[in-house]
């Protein structure tokens, strides 16, 4: 399948080097198009750049806060079957 020159300005870099990119206006933020890319199966042949010029620690201080803000983020949030009975609830089905 033919796929815009646009597509495939943002397919490439990720694939290389897992970089992403946002533009304003644009519908996705990067981790979206993280998400679908990987959802596609395009797979990062090399890691992000940014990892090259940070140290060791640094490095492990940003994933370490990385991790912590998803923590947290998480904990903050109902549990999947609690959304769904405030998003759109309903009656449960009969058997």
């Amino acid at each position: 399948m033919q796929i815009t020159a646009s597509l495939r300005d943002r397919i490439e870099p990720f694939r290389e080097t897992a970089s992403v990119f946002h533009v304003p206006l644009e519908l996705f933020a990067e981790n979206s198009w993280i998400e679908v890319l990987l959802g596609q199966g395009i797979m990062p042949k090399r890691h992000h750049p940014a990892a090259d010029v940070m140290s060791d620690a640094e490095l492990v201080r940003f994933l370490g806060d990385l991790r912590a803000n998803v923590d947290n983020t998480v904990r903050q949030m109902p549990a999947h079957m609690d959304y769904l009975r405030g998003y759109c609830p309903g009656q449960p089905p009969t058997r």
